[in-house]
């Protein structure tokens, strides 16, 4: 008999769960399951102890397969009459999961006053399962991408919470060792941010050196097993020190253990900035394992997912560092629409592969514990039926929808973050330059919230054990909260901010951009996770919404919505495009390259700080405002450049930069020749490249690798082409 934790989870996935087993696995393999019923309401009954208890038999048994589950906002508190609003079931697992890697430091409590836990926490690996027939939204991927989520910590053990009005914010650290030291507290303060106005939002995180280190093994193991590069990817520009620990820990480990192995398969390790990364994903042909820190990994698997043809089509196992502790989940949601239609007893067609495939990944996986290859032929055969099933055409209607489309009528189975501005950034059509991704027909508007955040957090790294604590001092007295007590080696802290004030002006300037232009607008954010942070921007994003722009949308047609981040991606890749895409900071900075590589370049890109006013990057005055180009320094050219050599640099961001401050300051004085000659350039621009005449970068996604010289201009010849083309259109005669 086959031992290991089952756990039934929501909705429409509890549905599709019991008919799996029932048709697919119980008369083909004789099981020994202990069942765990994860489902909301079982949850409430037992004030979640039914999680934790789910959490032990896995650690018991070694595999786990688990359902989708809720992890309740304040609509399902209402709609479930919840007693509180539990936390995420999975984040409560995964922590328990590794219970056996607990250490406690045997201390004598009247000396400290917390106890000190140390906890380290797995992998979750996710990769697509491809069906030949089933299109790829991107085509140039030729081979699957293994995404590694680092399941512990950051945003998603954070403790957030809601500012009231003035006062200071720091983060403290209180070092065990110095405890045992005589004349020292131990005690580091630093402060966070000084609050001057209504409030705002405060977020402090954390993750540890144990679990960095075991999320960096997992990862290059995998990519060793596959024989396949590895890409770890961070923002330790902005995060020196936080996001600098992982980047550090990853090379240590490499230069430890992978490197002479890595090199003797022929594959290599390599760290990039994650907006580099999502750029070069979405250009790869496939065939690497992606490592991301927590958030990044939740985000980014469901930008794969939909790529590689459906968040259906995903399979999803949890690691532990123990090396033989898994849990295989369907990477999608609890597919609550189909839910509701399924009440009122109507027929669904709810894609059930990702769910299947969690069976036959946890049952393989007992299979390799046991050496029972029976067992391991048949998980390989079911998997090979689900796709078999597909291709020969059979298949749920969100799979004919897009194998088919809609008409199918068949029966389916820096300075900016001083402005406090937005930041909009639009793609440069040229007709000639392909799309990534061909489906989007229509452009998509990102608007970033330039202030705050992780772009103003405070980070540190934490030496040995002691406890992180958050305060904040206002009017009312000190407010002190417990973050997270360190045990071991120490780890990486932050602490990050926002205001009323600067959510608002983001609000504003969102709903206006997205009602000049006729689109709608959607907001994304991760407050079932942030609650209180996430949430404040969901609230204020509404309570304006409400107060203002309501009416206004409905008269013109469009809408307001707020979505989580990661069905966002996921949205947007599948999408014709054509809407207003309102970012917090950090998911502006990554989704924009995002945008720009997928609409072709991210030299076809503008950029505009705004705040309430159209198209145009303003700060808070109303007037004031920075046009850019959306890419860097281009330091690889310029190095040529030193040296004599010629050069092919795109210089379009860089006149639309000209361009659009030419056209805002036109506007302030009404100036209408002014703003005349802005569009006549900008059509140029875009004139000279359809008529063929483009610098290298441009020419090599046109013509591809194998161009010759004669295909392409060089940096002077090409704004000498644009200077030619504006003269025809102004009626110069040259």
């Amino acid at each position: 008999m086959l031992r290991w934790s089952c756990v039934i989870g929501d909705e429409m996935t509890r549905v599709i769960w019991k008919s799996i087993k029932d048709k697919l696995i119980t008369p083909f393999v004789e099981l020994d399951i202990k069942y765990f019923d994860l489902g909301l309401p079982h949850r409430d009954a037992t004030d979640d102890k039914v999680t934790v208890e789910s959490a032990e038999a896995t650690k018991k048994y070694n595999v786990a397969i688990k359902c989708a589950t809720i992890t309740p906002d304040e609509g399902r508190v209402t709609e479930f009459g919840l007693k509180q609003m539990w936390r995420s079931p999975n984040g409560t697992i995964r922590n328990i999961l590794n219970g056996e890697k607990y250490t406690r430091l045997r201390i004598d409590h009247s000396m400290l006053p917390y106890t000190v836990v140390f906890i380290v926490t797995g992998t979750v690996f996710r990769e697509p399962i491809i069906c030949k027939n089933v299109p790829k939204l991107v085509p140039g991927w030729t081979k699957p991408i293994c995404i590694g989520r680092h399941a512990f910590g950051d945003q998603y053990r954070a403790t957030d919470a809601v500012i009231k009005g003035p006062g200071k914010l720091t983060l403290t650290f209180e070092s065990v060792m110095s405890l045992f030291s005589e004349g020292k507290d131990g005690k580091t303060e630093t402060e966070v941010f000084t609050f001057t106005g209504e409030g705002g939002v405060a977020m402090a995180m954390y993750n540890t050196d144990e679990s960095i280190r075991a999320f960096a093994e997992a990862s290059m193991n995998t990519a060793y097993q596959k024989k396949w590069p590895l890409y770890l990817s961070t923002k330790n520009t902005i995060l020196k020190k936080y996001d600098g620990r992982f980047k550090d820990i990853f090379q240590e480990v490499y230069e430890a253990s992978w490197k002479s192995k890595y090199e003797a398969a022929g594959i290599w390790y390599e760290h990039r900035l994650i907006d580099d990364m999502v750029a070069y994903a979405l250009k790869s042909e496939g065939g690497y394992v992606w490592a991301c820190k927590n958030y990044d990994g939740d985000v980014q698997s469901d930008f794969l997912a939909q790529g590689f043809g459906s968040l259906g089509l995903m399979t999803s196992v949890l690691v532990c560092p123990d090396g033989k502790t898994i849990e295989a989940e369907a990477a999608h949601g609890t597919v609550t629409r189909h839910y509701r239609v399924h009440q009122k007893g109507g027929e669904t067609s709810t894609n059930s592969i990702a769910s299947i495939f969690a069976w036959t990944r946890g049952l393989a996986h007992r299979a390799k514990l046991d050496g029972n290859s029976k067992l391991l032929e048949f998980t390989e055969k079911l998997e090979a039926a689900c796709v078999g099933t597909v291709e020969s055409g059979k298949m749920t209607k969100d799979l004919a929808l897009i194998i088919h489309g809609a008409n199918i009528i068949l029966r389916c189975l820096t300075l900016r973050l001083f402005l406090a501005g937005t930041v909009f950034r639009e793609p440069i059509i040229c007709k000639n330059v392909p799309k990534l991704v061909p489906g989007w027909t229509k452009p998509i508007c990102i608007g970033r919230h330039a202030f705050g955040d992780q772009y103003r957090a405070t980070d540190a790294v934490i030496k040995g054990p002691g406890k992180l604590t958050m305060t904040f001092e206002g009017k009312d007295g000190k407010t002190e909260t417990e973050v997270f007590t360190f045990t071991g080696e120490g780890g990486v802290a932050m602490a990050m901010y926002n205001t009323d004030e600067s959510i608002r002006a983001f609000a504003e300037a969102s709903m206006n951009t997205a009602y000049e232009k006729k689109w709608p607008l959607y907001l994304s954010t991760k407050n079932t996770i942030l609650k209180k942070y996430d949430g404040r921007f969901k609230d204020i994003f509404q309570e304006v919404y409400e107060a203002s722009w309501k009416s206004k949308y409905e008269a013109a047609g469009i809408w307001y919505e707020h979505r989580l981040i990661d069905d966002m991606v996921a949205y947007a890749l599948k999408s014709e495009g054509g809407y207003v895409w309102a970012c917090k900071n950090y998911d502006g900075d990554v989704q924009s390259d995002f945008l720009a590589q997928g609409f072709g370049s991210l030299g076809l890109m503008t950029s505009v700080l705004v705040y309430n006013m159209t198209h145009i990057s303003v700060c808070p005055d109303g007037k004031t405002i920075e046009a850019e180009a959306a890419h860097g320094t281009v330091t690889r050219h310029y190095r040529v450049h030193q040296k004599g050599g010629e050069t092919s640099t795109n210089s379009i961001a860089s006149i639309f930069a000209w361009t659009r401050g030419l056209a805002h300051r036109a506007k302030l004085d009404d100036n209408s020749k002014l703003l005349e000659f802005t569009e006549k350039l900008e059509a140029a621009c875009v004139g000279t490249v359809e008529s063929g005449k483009m610098t290298k970068d441009l020419a090599l996604i046109i013509h591809g690798s194998k161009l010759s010289r004669d295909t392409y201009l060089n940096t002077e010849e090409f704004i000498d082409a644009v200077a030619d083309e504006l003269k025809t259109r102004l009626g110069i005669k040259a």
